[in-house]
């Protein structure tokens, strides 16, 4: 691309630039997208993947698939966007990794951070608030629920793995965790 070009693109606001990449095929507004960005998309995939070159690749990953992502969303603020779809791509790789850890910090396992009650990890206060409500209300459940919600959801094991760590059989397992589900929906304030 001539100089020139790059130089325009420099210029251009991120929404022009998606709007660029809207219109057409051309690579290089991603490109600018990608000089801009980068660094905080690597930031945000070190962050979780604790690895520099999986980091890398995962941003290349990223931008790799980015204008079809741009066309097919209506992305308003573009830095929150990359920053969910960073956090969504790392996360996807760690599933596979099967690397979650399961402690209750929200830093160390990703997996809490879907959870309806935790969204804004910004709010460090509200934040510790939740989770230190989730742990608490954990520990209300009948010990057969927590057991099997704990080894479920945050240790992300399949009903037949939390069957053969408890000794419970598949049936009981299943109607646990349903169970302490609903459980813990009430004794956070969100289920029925």
């Amino acid at each position: 691309m001539p100089s020139g070009n790059v130089r325009l693109l420099q210029r251009l606001s991120d929404a022009e630039l998606l709007d660029a990449i809207r219109s057409g095929q051309d690579q290089a507004p991603i490109g600018e997208l990608f000089a801009r960005h980068g660094r905080l998309l690597l930031g945000v995939c070190m962050k979780y993947l604790r690895d520099e070159e999986e980091s890398k690749d995962a941003v290349m990953d990223i931008f790799m698939t980015l204008g079809d992502k741009i066309r097919r969303h209506e992305v308003t603020h573009l830095k929150s966007w990359l920053y969910i779809l960073a956090k969504n791509h790392c996360l996807m790789q760690m599933r596979k990794r099967k690397e979650v850890r399961t402690t209750s910090d929200p830093e160390n396992n990703p997996s809490l951070m879907e959870l309806p009650e935790v969204l804004h990890p910004n709010e460090k206060g509200e934040l510790e608030k939740k989770l230190t409500n989730l742990e608490a209300a954990l520990k209300q459940l009948k010990p057969e629920h927590e057991k099997c919600i704990r080894l479920f959801y945050l240790e992300k094991k399949s009903y037949q793995e939390v069957a053969d760590a408890t000794g419970f059989d598949l049936k009981q397992v299943k109607s646990y965790i349903q169970n302490g589900k609903r459980n813990l929906a009430i004794l956070l304030g969100t289920g029925p």
